[in-house]
């Protein structure tokens, strides 16, 4: 499930130009900043566990994403077929540059 927000929502966070903008600013910014921890706090603490910037950690997350969208999407085998020739694809070109 997707979290959305409204460009309203974010509209009213953000300050008019003059005096206090900075600190309008920082609200609008510490508003934002709780609101992206909010919905996706598990994500960043399971990067943040397996180390910051661990490029064999955020792979493993995306193989977990591809699965989870292999098996959840109403495409059925195509959507196998389009990941595994795309993951085929990707390791050739890797081969060969």
């Amino acid at each position: 499930m997707r979290r959305r927000v409204s460009t309203p929502a974010i509209q009213a966070n953000v300050p008019a130009a003059g005096a206090g903008v900075v600190v309008g600013g920082s609200a609008a910014a510490r508003c934002t900043g709780s609101r992206v921890l909010g919905s996706c706090w598990v994500l960043m603490s399971l990067l943040f566990a397996g180390g910051v910037m661990n490029l064999a950690v955020i792979a493993a997350l995306m193989l977990m994403l591809i699965v989870l969208i292999e098996k959840i999407a109403p495409f059925g085998m195509r959507s196998t077929l389009v990941s595994g020739g795309l993951l085929i694809g990707l390791g050739l070109w890797v081969i060969t540059c």
